[in-house]
């Protein structure tokens, strides 16, 4: 702890990924799923309980889309109103390549598994945020944003239908956490390409 501390809000980060890569910064969560974090509270991001500009960064990864579509834009606007510097939202957008490979693993999970994959038929209910959509509304509050593509849509699908298909093997995880090793050390930094 010091004076370069940050204090940093995770939207929808109940697992604290977030606080495994910055150990020494001031993580606070916010997430309707309870988590065992003493550091989280259990409320929806779209009425942000909240002092304006009382956190250095918020982040908010792969919540967005779960967000109800009538809900999305107040749930930006809430982030933007509790951050001093910057907020960074990752999301899967709305892309007819997206969704065709969302149907597909979500066909071929219902097929191998015999279940449903719960965020995937949520996805293909509600639809993906249309990224116009935020930028619209970064730009009526003039503010300035990037956009960049994150991952590779064939090497996901590719990897998510591995994954499912090892979760039908009872014992499968250690083979799992090898697979996705894997990945990150050869595969990960020539992966983030449109």
């Amino acid at each position: 702890q010091g004076c370069n501390t940050l204090k940093i809000l995770d939207v929808g980060g109940n697992l604290n990924l977030i606080g495994k890569f910055l150990p020494h910064d001031e993580i606070h969560i916010i997430d309707v799923v309870k988590c065992r974090e003493i550091n989280c509270v259990s409320y929806s991001g779209t009425d942000l309980k909240l002092k304006n500009r009382c956190f250095d960064f918020v982040l908010s990864v792969g919540t967005l889309e779960y967000i109800l579509p009538t809900e999305r834009e107040f749930f930006l606007k809430e982030l933007l109103r509790v951050c001093k510097n910057y907020v960074i939202l990752i999301s899967p957008f709305k892309d007819k390549g997206i969704r065709l490979s969302e149907e597909i693993l979500h066909k071929y999970v219902g097929h191998v598994l015999k279940t449903n994959f719960i965020t995937l038929r949520e996805h293909l209910k509600s639809g993906l945020p249309d990224i116009r959509d935020i930028q619209n509304v970064l730009d009526k509050q003039n503010l300035d944003y990037i956009t960049f593509p994150s991952g590779y849509l064939y090497s996901w699908l590719e990897m998510m239908l591995i994954k499912n298909y090892l979760l039908s093997f009872s014992g499968s995880k250690p083979l799992r956490i090898l697979i996705d090793r894997l990945y990150n050390l050869n595969f990960y930094e020539s992966d983030h390409i449109a």
